[in-house]
């Protein structure tokens, strides 16, 4: 019998938690809250919506944890607010009236894997955490600075 990869200690003594793998063969992926704490990985894929779930006060410190691998396009993964118009995600900068309340982000860059957080911190707020660091695009260490995992805002067509 195989050790379970679930939250908590287990007879070997080591912590481990649940990775699902989300299919590239699908456009749209819905985690359930029944999935909080999961880390979900996907490869390259093309046009594909992490839709969140519809939230609700009993549903506070509901989170997932996405592991995104380069993708051709910056746009072809986005973890969206779809199924709940009023919901946002707080944490990504965007401009204009919208501050840092979005309804998609997405991976900014197509060189690096890319790693979020978002986690339920009230009836219609997701907190979205990154793992964005500063990385030099050149050998000789001048010129452009790319950013390590950073996010932006996406698009919600789905």
């Amino acid at each position: 019998m195989g050790i379970p990869a679930f939250i908590g200690q287990y007879r070997d003594g080591l912590f481990r938690r649940k990775v699902e793998v989300i299919s590239t063969v699908s456009t749209g992926f819905n985690p359930d809250f029944e999935d909080s704490g999961k880390l979900f990985t996907l490869a390259a894929a093309t046009t594909m919506f992490i839709r969140l779930p519809r939230l609700s006060s009993k549903h506070l410190g509901v989170n997932y944890e996405f592991f995104v691998q380069p993708q051709s396009s910056a746009a072809d993964i986005n973890i969206v607010t779809n199924l709940d118009s009023s919901a946002r995600i707080v944490g990504v900068g965007t401009s204009g009236s919208t501050a840092d309340r979005v309804q998609s982000v997405r991976p900014d860059t197509t060189a690096f894997d890319a790693w979020c957080r978002v986690t339920a911190i009230s009836s219609v707020l997701w907190l979205f955490q990154d793992n964005a660091n500063a990385a030099v695009a050149n050998s000789s260490g001048e010129g452009t600075t790319l950013t390590v995992g950073d996010w932006s805002t996406g698009t919600t067509s789905s």
